[in-house]
């Protein structure tokens, strides 16, 4: 399992209480630590997409705006955003990338690996259905 954490250049007791967080949690998954938007942007940008889910800080309003510039890029990742504000311009924003989970900085870091932790076991299960369902026999041609 890949995810990818965007700190938006946050390097305060922020990032660092997340990332604590997601590694005591999540010792056995791929994590990919993004700190700039050329860098988040050139990352989802390589095929095949392997990433399982993204937890991405907008520590301002600029920031979340160039996130929701790359919802193309963001499509198909189940996402949890952490936004400056919960104020309705900043929700409606963020709703924009169809996320997960939406908190605030000042969240506790524990509900978002709980939340992460749901995400990945709902994903591990849709692969593993998948790889168990028969392959559909091709009829031959007459």
């Amino acid at each position: 399992m890949n995810i990818i954490l965007y700190t938006g250049g946050i390097q305060d007791g922020v990032s660092a209480g997340l990332l604590g967080q997601i590694t005591t949690k999540f010792a056995h998954v791929r994590l990919e630590l993004i700190h700039t938007l050329p860098d988040l942007k050139q990352r989802l940008s390589q095929l095949p997409k392997t990433i399982d889910a993204g937890v991405l800080i907008a520590g301002d309003a600029a920031q979340l705006c160039e996130l929701v510039g790359m919802q193309d890029f963001l499509d198909g990742v189940p996402l949890i955003l952490i936004v400056p504000d919960f104020e309705k311009e900043t929700v409606a924003k963020a709703a924009k990338l169809y996320p997960s989970f939406i908190c605030t900085l000042d969240s506790d870091w524990e509900v978002v690996a709980s939340v992460l932790e749901r995400i990945l076991l709902y994903r591990e299960k849709a692969a593993s259905a998948a790889r168990n369902q028969p392959i559909p026999a091709r009829p031959h041609p007459k």
